[in-house]
């Protein structure tokens, strides 16, 4: 069922669009507003507004690894939504 998908020179901090750019390679960018249940969406956060962090849509809001929880959370979009830059689909 999956593939495998090897990322080479990965750090945990991309530059500029490295991480939008691996995931062009890899899945179908959607127009954010058209995102759907189990979509992948991209987030800016941190100090330097670099894509960085990825979430999967969920009915409630978002599935995403919460740093400072230090666990995987469902949780309402809330602030994360205006930090929102991509959305992307799993196309077979």
């Amino acid at each position: 069922m999956g593939r495998e998908i090897k990322i080479k020179n990965y750090i945990s901090t991309p530059e500029g669009d490295a991480l939008l750019e691996e995931l062009d390679k890899h899945l179908t960018r959607i127009p954010v507003p058209a995102a759907q249940t189990g979509d992948i969406l991209v987030f800016s956060v941190g100090w330097n507004g670099v894509p960085r962090h990825v979430g999967i849509k969920s009915e409630l809001g978002i599935i995403h690894a919460d740093e400072r929880a230090k666990k995987v959370v469902e949780v309402n979009l809330g602030y994360l939504e205006r930090l929102l830059v991509a959305a992307y689909r799993w196309c077979e």
